[in-house]
């Protein structure tokens, strides 16, 4: 998603760049939380591959 993009969509929409500001600000925590999910996700699975090698 590029600012760009947004501004197309909003064109003549009042406040159109707090707007976007806001947009992007929610669409970069999802991003942010999906990278932590994915990550924690991947150490879980390879604490339990290492437990099944051992044992």
């Amino acid at each position: 998603m590029k600012r760009q993009e947004l501004k197309a969509l909003l064109h003549g929409v009042e406040n159109a760049g707090e707007i976007i500001d806001q947009i992007m600000e929610i669409n970069g925590a999802d991003i942010e939380n999906a990278k932590k999910e994915k990550s924690g996700g991947n150490e879980a699975l390879n604490r339990e591959i290492e437990r099944l090698k051992c044992g």
